[in-house]
């Protein structure tokens, strides 16, 4: 027998060996892996470590979902709308973040979280400044100002605000 036969009769008999038994290990796998709800499934994805823009992208896109998942009322939509405008800002998309932003920001002002509210708004005018959008940043400039009046606010909370509303 040649030793290119020999070979290929080798590889064929791995082949036939090895093959088999990884593609029923991968279904154990598959058939095995614990139940997850919707909202836990974003954690791989957002604490992975991101080298491109579509790695960000698929953060906040799964972090979106999150929040769409959640009940109304609960506190984490806000948290996970503002970790998804995060990472549409460093996948450089700066528009979906301000809308994102917005989004968060009024989600917090519903469940009476102003400062949050208010400090996703001063963002928000941020990222309209960079996109030379004026109108946009007075705009939520003003929105973080109304929120820094409220009397749920500390006054400390409202120094702060006042100090970010200063530096845009």
């Amino acid at each position: 027998m040649s030793r290119n036969a020999m070979i290929r009769t080798l590889v064929v008999v791995c082949a036939g060996v090895l093959l088999p038994a990884a593609v029923s290990a991968q279904d154990t796998r598959t058939k095995n892996a614990p139940p997850r709800s919707p909202a836990e499934l974003p954690k791989d994805v957002v604490v992975a470590p991101k080298s491109q823009a579509s790695d960000w992208i698929a953060a906040a896109q799964a972090l979106e979902q999150a929040a769409r998942l959640r009940a109304p009322g609960d506190p984490r939509v806000v948290n996970d709308l503002l970790g998804a405008a995060t990472a549409y800002q460093a996948a450089g998309k700066l528009v979906r973040a301000r809308r994102t932003l917005v989004e968060g920001a009024r989600q917090a002002a519903r469940t009476g979280d102003v400062f949050t509210a208010a400090n996703a708004y001063v963002a928000a005018a941020r990222l309209c400044v960079q996109l030379r959008d004026d109108q946009g940043a007075f705009t939520y400039l003003d929105h973080a100002r109304q929120l820094a009046t409220s009397r749920r606010m500390t006054p400390e909370q409202t120094r702060v605000i006042v100090a970010q509303i200063g530096k845009t």
